[in-house]
């Protein structure tokens, strides 16, 4: 039997061996008294035959690894990101590793499964987000003492070329969208009931379900604040942490159009809490903001194309354009959780610095 602590978090992990034979390992403990407590229950389990040393690892199934997985890891983390990890372990992992015992399963197998990813013609990203999955997978059995070694610990991501992303680069294409809005009314004879919904994704940044998440409650038109703090799960109908976990405060104009639209939102809606509802009085389904009603704008005036998230784009282009290129304070208000992802929109300021210059004074 032998305990050490790892370097890499300072947790303690124990193997336990029977005739020379290893029969048992568990990673994670915080103090060397657990994992010695741990240790000698299980040494008691096989002294009085209660438990058969075996190779856990020559035993188990891909499929047992990924259950136990779903079942003891999955809980845990963010409704969106189990709905991903489900979607890919369905389409692309398990088919792949589901008759495989652990034991056989190599950093070379992962490899070719990562290459058959990209064969599929799968896009980078999906193809790392698979890789990243499995190695999550196999990091966890190896904590739980399913087997050794993660077989896909040294597997390296795709480098992914930056995309360009859309967005509405000239001012009069903005404000010719704003003036509709405001002054043409719908084929019902009515203003456009979601004018809050679109000047908060593009004078605000938000993302659309922060916009379908917002409540009443939420704006407070004397501070002139708007507190996004969750956003709305379409396809499990309940509220879900913001991504990344990012709580963050917009202030905005209290007598400026997004106010004066907020108002009238809060005014005709008829639920106590939320903010855009439909004709129906139930609340607004994203897919009918963005690709019913904010589409209907676009073709109508002619605009460049653009998809609902493209109008975050612009408010973060604009600003940095407009707004002395604050990239750290751009960070905050689109709630990014590294800096390396707003800085897709550094080179848009106008407060770019020269480098000094070797030329010779003429």
């Amino acid at each position: 039997m032998t305990i050490y602590r790892e370097k890499s978090n300072n947790l303690y992990r124990v193997q336990l061996f029977v005739k020379g034979k290893r029969v048992a390992t568990k990673r994670g403990f915080k103090t060397q008294a657990e994992a010695k407590k741990w240790m000698a229950e299980k040494q008691t389990e096989y002294e009085n035959g209660t438990t058969t040393p075996t190779q856990k690892e020559d035993l188990l199934s891909f499929d047992t690894l990924v259950e136990k997985y779903q079942n003891l890891h999955l809980p845990k983390i963010r409704i969106q990101t189990q709905e991903t990890y489900l979607s890919n372990m369905n389409t692309h992992i398990i088919p792949y590793f589901r008759y495989y015992k652990l034991k056989n399963i190599t950093p070379a197998m992962i490899t070719e499964f990562q290459t058959d990813l990209v064969n599929k013609g799968l896009k980078p990203k999906t193809v790392n987000n698979c890789v990243c999955l499995l190695k999550s997978i196999f990091n966890f059995g190896e904590q739980n003492g399913l087997f050794e070694k993660n077989p896909a610990r040294h597997i390296k991501k795709l480098k992914i070329p930056t995309e360009k992303y859309v967005w509405w680069e000239r001012e009069e294409d903005v404000q010719k969208f704003l003036a509709a809005i405001n002054t043409q009314n719908l084929s019902n004879g009515n203003l456009d009931p979601f004018r809050a919904a679109y000047r908060l994704a593009l004078e605000c940044g938000l993302r659309l379900s922060e916009v379908i998440g917002l409540s009443k409650q939420d704006v407070d038109f004397t501070t002139g604040q708007i507190h996004i703090h969750r956003q709305w799960l379409s396809k499990k109908q309940v509220y879900g942490p913001t991504k990344h976990n990012q709580i963050r405060y917009i202030g905005f104009d209290p007598n400026g159009e997004l106010a004066k639209a907020l108002r009238e939102a809060v005014t005709q809606s008829p639920d106590p809490e939320i903010l855009f509802v439909s004709s129906t009085g139930h609340r607004i389904h994203p897919t009918a903001l963005s690709s019913k009603y904010f589409r209907y704008w676009v073709k109508k005036l002619n605009l460049p194309t653009l998809s609902f998230h493209g109008l975050r784009h612009t408010f973060a282009s604009w600003f940095m354009k407009r707004g002395g290129g604050d990239i750290w304070q751009l960070m905050k208000f689109l709630g990014h959780s590294e800096i390396t992802t707003t800085m897709r929109y550094a080179h848009l300021s106008s407060d770019i610095k020269r480098v000094p210059s070797f030329d010779l004074a003429k």
